[in-house]
């Protein structure tokens, strides 16, 4: 979703990027990568994406409104040019690494747009609390996002033709439109600041997003993995109490319980004695030894008995 990079094409699954300026971007990128120096490589451009996000987020946060709208909007630009050509880059040179591309991509992705809207909080162009709606909104929809590829195979970077690049053109356009104006009026509501509106909007379509992609992807997903029958758990339920071992059983036949392990002869004496067990031979010969044993004992103490 908003801001992810090119680079998770490569991780295992399928990159679904249908928004509206993709064709001639995936043409722009892979032109730009072909002419790039040769010591210029795919770190170099993440890093380039996740300092450009932090520097947009500082000039929000310390410079006037003026100063800041340039700044941002050169700062967006470098933003697309290292987030979405790291991947291609590593492409072309055929230098992919698929799982440390996908991670790093995305913790880049999810650390830079924290840090642009907390310089929207801080700034006087956005309410600290839509801004936090908006972040909580991304966060959401970029956790769902992840989980669904995982799950599904399948990586959606763009949602109804918009995807980060569409979202970056937005956010310059309302940059430039702060120069001129903070404010605006929405159907005889009294006027509000442009990036409160633009910001509600956007938490709110990113909510939509993620309960329609979540209902979508559950549903898909138990369709995949439909319950057993009844009948079957049945039957894996019946093994399972069938599969318990010899010693712990409470009924037991007499050679089970002679050859049970960890049983010894005097247990099965007791166990038969509470009718739990049907006695081994053992169990007859241990019983044998103990009379004998008592007898013996018996006729001693009679011999040494006084008088």
């Amino acid at each position: 979703m908003p801001f992810a990079s090119a680079h998770a094409g490569s991780a295992g699954h399928v990159r679904a990027h249908l928004s509206l300026l993709a064709p001639s971007e995936k043409r722009a990128l892979v032109w730009i990568a072909r002419r790039l120096p040769r010591w210029v490589g795919s770190d170099h451009l993440s890093l380039l994406g996740l300092g450009s996000m932090v520097a947009a987020g500082l000039s929000l946060a310390l410079l006037d409104t003026g100063p800041a709208v340039p700044v941002v909007v050169l700062c967006l630009f470098a933003n697309w040019f290292g987030d979405s050509l790291d991947g291609t880059l590593a492409r072309v040179r055929e230098q992919q690494r698929p799982r440390y591309g996908y991670y790093v991509d995305h913790v880049i992705d999810l650390a830079g747009v924290t840090a642009l809207l907390a310089g929207l909080a801080a700034s006087d162009i956005m309410s600290p609390l839509v801004a936090l709606g908006v972040l909580t909104a991304y966060l959401l929809v970029s956790g769902e996002s992840y989980l669904a590829t995982h799950a599904t195979g399948v990586f959606r970077i763009s949602f109804l033709g918009v995807g980060p690049t569409e979202l970056r053109v937005l956010l310059a356009i309302g940059l430039a439109k702060v120069t001129q104006s903070s404010e605006v009026t929405l159907a005889g509501i009294s006027p509000v600041r442009l990036f409160d509106a633009g910001g509600i909007a956007a938490a709110v379509a990113l909510g939509i997003v993620f309960v329609v992609s979540a209902a979508g992807n559950t549903r898909t997903l138990y369709r995949a993995e439909p319950l057993p029958p009844r009948n079957s758990r049945r039957q894996s339920t019946r093994s399972a109490r069938t599969s318990i071992p010899a010693a712990s059983s409470p009924a037991l036949t007499d050679a089970e319980s002679a050859a049970a392990p960890g049983v010894s002869p005097c247990t099965q004496i007791v166990r038969a004695a509470r009718g739990r067990t049907v006695p081994s031979t053992a169990t007859t010969a241990c019983s044998l030894t103990i009379r004998i044993a008592r007898g013996t004992a018996t006729a001693g103490s009679v011999r040494t008995a006084p008088g």
